[in-house]
């Protein structure tokens, strides 16, 4: 049958072509269609690469516009949080009082305006919601497998489009942590704020929008949600299909399908309404999303197809052309052909399509073989599997065509065709038997051969029946596989896992074991309760994952295990269901001991809490010396934040005050693994030092390496001054008990020399030459009198005693004892105005005054040898003279002390008042000069000024304010009045004899009965004899056996109306105050003036006959 084929078709065609005008015209429709096939073809590709084109536009327009929204969300709640919301999220986490709610409540509402956020809420690490707007903050769950993420990546991380539930709106949410830091500098999670964005008020529009007019074209946002498709967008074509329109993977001529399968690009297929489109597909980079830009494939070809219909009737036309031209002059030259052809050519017709049809229409690959293996018969499956065309195997061996191998092995098999025409019987292929096409590829196959057998029983061929079972076996090896590498990773996990069916213990593995301490056999087919501590941990697991779960498909709880010997443990417990849709088919879970991470983190926190409020400063640095953390104490003493002091050196507190061999020294230290302690002297940020005592160690990591110094600091600066003004008080102190005792002995010497030179001066007559000597040695006494009272004033052994006072003597007084000190090479002048007024002070302190004020002036010219001038003068200041200054108007005595000395630095103009402060050299100079004149200016409520220019000189000026009286002459000693007498009985006590003889003089020439004794115990013993024979008793303060306070107390024990007189020339025991505590009437400082005696004894005794 197939000869007679052939040979029918040869013939046709010879016969066809043996005319000249059926070859050109054959020629022509050769032409004809070659060159409208190929122009169809073209046009085509054309067509599609312009839609394609187009498609790929649309679709990287949204994918970039799509992805620099979600950057730009990113980058704004980074920025948000740590610079605008971070100081107030931090003080509501401190305190959640209405006021740091109210605030962080407002900074929430001005974001979501000016953001477009739907919500915005706060939560803690854990996930707990604390604080949200609007308020009360909605139930959100949506967020919450992200946050971890954030925390770990420690940058904000997005939450993918999501409902909340099936009746809530599309949201997509930012999640941006902020951290606090550890001991060790490590960011610990403090929380996260959450940003909710409505997706129909951007990303939705942006995604829906078209450029041009098509009806059918529109944009999918699509990701992949188990073995589904998830459609992420209101659909053109379907409303509200944003979050719930899914479609099954299965579905793979679906563009959504292809793009979360992988595929990329151009692509053609069937779309969610079963509509033919032709689409573009674009995976957006960092997200699970894809982009398919889509058009209805009719819509999108409309011109093609009009253009293709034109060619079309164009060439259909053409050949129509031809074929009647070739059909009118063939029907003549094969009319009679065809009579005698016509019964064969039926016949053999009809058995040719009945044995096609039978064959194409079995699913199974066919080949039929002779008796020698060779082909005689395949369809058109085995044509596929084999790789060879029927015409191109016909007659071939079937070996060459059915090439068979074992899969184990790589081994040729046996030829079916040969155990089959051996056995004569139906013979299966081997298992794992693999065809290799002609092309190289492999199949896996099965089935069988069977003989062909004629009427007699006699094999004539062999039928090969067979099937392509690749992805049967493939799929039978995945499965495999899968088993295998679940039960590998279920013994190997280095976490607890188990399976539970209806909370019931059906797999453990080792490690669960491990951490519960049961065995294997001890748990299974147990409930997981006996797991718990109690029901209620039991209960709350169950509750909270099963709520997890059909929220988000999957749940992490952390609980706590009761360990088989009773041990209870911190525990992190995950579960997924295994199918999804049935939970009764049985849950996975692992368990994670946490205990020892949740103590870690509870030691951590409170090391954290310890240095946060820690009053030294505490620095981490890394080996090379950049700052890694700072506490609080820090950031307050050095004036530098701790953003500006991280990644910087220490070296910006380098005050230069150590050289570089004190700095080499503190390295070798510290490298060499050694703590180093110390004193450093550091500089601020504002420029001011301050000095610390440190101690710097390092810290090495387990394998001894150092990783990291540590430097506690304490501020010691105002221990320092502390120290220094204690050591000031001490010298002080020490000079006023100098001075105490040198004012005691200086006085006793004075006394004798005031008193015997006023007695002489009773004695000679005025006019005499002894008299005006005696006059200039009284005059010396008093001025040494005076003397002692400065040296008392300066060490504060002596009250404040203000009087009207005349300027004029004082000044004149001090300078001239100042111009006996100062070299005669410096030049001092001085201009006292002899009418200035009265001032209200105490001479004493007007003496320091001056004193201070010239001794500095002459610190300021001794090595120029400038001059010094000192002024007094009156003024009248008004209300308009006294801007700037601490004065009301009136009138003022102005004391200036100028100096052509090298000038006041300006940059230390504001500190020369401060209480030891001092530029001088060692030895020049306490610091308490200016301090002291500026306490006694102020606390005559007046005013100090003063003006400077370097190398110029300096003026100092105070104001001193005058009293409402004058005074003519105050210089004047009213000698003249008659002094006090009187005839008492009066007992006189003082160690100092020659004070005892000149007080007894003086007093018997006042008319006076005086008992005097130089031993206050025979005073006593005196006294007690007879009580009654004295009225008054004058005693020393200081002396040896009974002081004079003690002996007033003794007389006053005895007779307690005794008037008493305490007079002495120092003593730091008793003053008029404590004097009079006691009992004691009088109170006198030696040296004593004749009147001042008279006048204090009368005054005592006419008081005690008063009273």
């Amino acid at each position: 049958m197939k000869n007679n084929t052939e040979i029918s078709d040869t013939w046709r065609i010879t016969f066809f072509f043996k005319t000249r005008s059926g070859g050109i015209l054959f020629l022509a429709l050769i032409i004809l269609l070659s060159y409208g096939t190929w122009f169809y073809q073209t046009q085509e590709k054309a067509m599609q690469r312009e839609v394609e084109k187009n498609l790929k536009a649309v679709a990287q327009l949204k994918a970039d516009q799509i992805l620099s929204w979600r950057k730009d969300q990113l980058e704004d709640a980074a920025i948000l949080v740590d610079s605008f919301l971070l100081p107030d999220i931090l003080g509501f986490i401190a305190d959640t009082g209405k006021d740091n709610k109210k605030n962080l409540m407002i900074k929430f509402s001005s974001l979501a305006r000016q953001h477009d956020y739907a919500e915005i809420f706060l939560v803690s690490p854990d996930g707990s919601i604390l604080l949200g707007m609007p308020e009360p903050a909605p139930n959100h769950i949506g967020y919450q497998p992200a946050l971890s993420s954030a925390f770990k990546e420690k940058k904000p991380v997005f939450v993918d489009l999501h409902r909340e539930s099936p009746d809530n709106p599309p949201h997509i949410s930012v999640i941006s942590p902020f951290f606090s830091r550890s001991a060790d500098n490590h960011a610990l999670p403090a929380g996260a704020i959450v940003f909710i964005c409505n997706p129909s008020h951007f990303l939705y529009p942006l995604i829906q929008s078209w450029p041009t007019a098509d009806r059918s074209a529109e944009t999918l946002l699509v990701r992949q949600d188990n073995d589904r498709v998830l459609f992420l967008n209101d659909l053109r074509h379907q409303p509200d299909a944003a979050l719930r329109l899914h479609i099954p993977l299965s579905r793979t001529n679906v563009p959504a399908v292809m793009a979360v399968q992988g595929k990329e690009g151009y692509v053609q297929g069937i779309d969610y309404r079963g509509i033919e489109v032709a689409a573009f597909i674009l995976p957006l980079p960092e997200s699970p999303w894809f982009m398919v830009a889509k058009i209805d494939m009719y819509e999108a070809f409309a011109e093609w197809r009009f253009r293709s219909a034109l060619l079309l009737s164009l060439f259909i036309g053409l050949t129509l052309l031809i074929g009647v031209l070739g059909l009118v002059i063939r029907q003549r030259e094969k009319k009679n052909h065809f009579r005698n052809l016509y019964h064969s050519e039926a016949a053999l017709r009809s058995s040719m399509e009945r044995h096609s049809t039978t064959l194409k229409a079995i699913g199974d690959a066919v080949i039929s073989a002779d008796t020698q293996g060779r082909v005689e018969l395949m369809n058109p499956v085995a044509e596929t599997l084999t790789g060879w065309a029927r015409d191109e195997a016909m007659g071939e061996p079937l070996e060459e065509i059915f090439h068979i191998i074992s899969a184990k092995t790589r081994e040729r098999a046996e030829n079916p065709v040969n155990r089959v025409l051996k056995d004569g019987r139906i013979v299966g292929l081997a298992n794992h038997t693999i065809l290799i096409a002609k092309d190289g590829k492999e199949y896996q196959i099965a089935d069988s051969a069977a003989p062909i057998k004629d009427i007699d029983g006699v094999i004539t061929g062999v039928v090969l029946v067979f099937r392509d079972v690749t992805d049967e076996y493939r799929m039978q090896e995945d499965v495999y596989r899968s088993e295998q590498y679940l039960k590998s990773v279920f013994k190997a996990a280095p976490i607890g896992i188990g399976v539970v069916v209806n909370r019931i213990l059906k797999q453990v593995n080792q490690r669960l074991c491990d951490i519960t301490g049961y065995t294997e056999e001890e748990m299974m087919e147990q409930s997981s309760k006996m797991l718990y501590p109690n029901y209620d941990d039991y209960a709350f697991v169950g509750k909270e994952k099963y709520d997890q779960i059909q929220q988000h498909g999957t749940g992490t709880v952390e609980t706590r295990f009761k360990r088989k010997d009773g041990t209870v443990i911190e525990i992190l417990l995950s579960s997924t269901p295994i199918d999804q849709t049935d939970m009764s088919r049985g849950i996975t879970f692992t368990a994670l001991d946490i205990t020892d991470r949740k103590q870690t983190e509870k030691s951590l926190r409170r090391l954290l809490s310890a240095i946060e409020h820690a009053g030294e400063s505490v620095v981490i640095t890394d080996t090379k010396g950049a700052i890694q953390y700072v506490n609080p104490a820090f950031e307050q003493i050095s004036g530098y934040t701790a953003k500006e002091a991280l990644g910087q050196n220490p070296k910006i507190l380098q005050s230069r005050k150590h050289d570089k061999a004190f700095y080499h020294q503190l390295w070798q230290t510290i490298l060499s693994g050694n703590t180093w302690r110390g004193r450093l002297t550091n500089r601020k940020k504002d420029g001011s030092f301050y000095i610390e005592d440190a101690s710097i160690s390092p810290v090495a990591d387990n394998k001894g390496k150092i990783v990291n110094f540590v430097a506690v600091k304490r501020n010691i600066t105002e221990e320092i001054k502390t120290e220094e003004k204690l050591r000031q008080a001490q010298k002080m102190e020490a000079i006023g008990t100098l001075a105490g005792g040198i004012a005691h002995d200086f006085n006793n010497l004075l006394f004798p020399i005031i008193g015997m030179s006023e007695l002489l001066l009773e004695d000679l007559s005025e006019n005499s030459p002894e008299h005006e000597k005696v006059t200039e040695i009284l005059a010396a006494g008093k001025r040494g009198s005076e003397l002692v009272k400065q040296i008392l004033a300066f060490s504060r052994q002596s009250e404040r005693k203000t009087i009207p006072l005349r300027l004029q003597p004082v000044l004149k007084e001090a300078l001239k004892m100042l111009r006996s000190t100062i070299p005669s090479d410096i030049q001092i002048s001085h201009h006292i105005e002899p009418r200035c007024g009265l001032v209200s002070a105490d001479p004493s302190e007007v003496n320091q005054i001056i004193m201070n004020l010239v001794t500095n002036a002459y610190h300021a010219v001794e090595d120029s040898g400038g001059k010094i001038s000192v002024q007094l003068e009156e003024t009248v200041l008004e209300q308009e003279d006294l801007e700037g200054a601490s004065l009301l108007p009136g009138r003022y005595a102005l004391i200036t002390v100028s100096d052509t000395g090298y000038g006041i630095d300006p940059a230390i103009m504001d500190r020369i008042f401060e209480p030891y402060f001092t530029t001088k050299e060692q030895g020049k100079g306490t610091g308490l000069g200016l301090s002291t004149v500026y306490g006694i200016v102020k606390g005559y409520k007046g005013d100090i000024k003063v003006q400077s220019d370097i190398n110029i000189g300096t003026t100092i000026t105070v104001y001193l304010p005058l009293m409402e009286i004058t005074v003519t002459d105050t210089d004047a000693v009213v000698d003249s009045a008659a002094l006090k007498l009187g005839t008492e009985r009066i007992l006189l006590v003082d160690d100092e004899k020659t004070i005892a003889l000149l007080e007894k003089q003086i007093l018997e020439r006042l008319g006076y009965r005086v008992t005097a004794h130089v031993d206050s115990i025979e005073a006593l013993r005196a006294f007690k004899n007879d009580p009654f024979e004295y009225d008054l008793i004058i005693t020393d303060m200081t002396m040896q056996d009974l002081t004079g306070d003690e002996l007033a107390k003794a007389v006053l024990s005895i007779r307690p109306d005794i008037p008493v007189i305490i007079c002495t020339g120092f003593s730091s025991r008793i003053d008029k105050e404590s004097a009079c505590a006691i009992g004691i009437k009088g109170f006198l400082m030696k040296p004593v003036v004749v009147s001042e005696l008279a006048d204090m004894v009368r005054k005592v005794l006419d008081n005690t006959i008063n009273q």
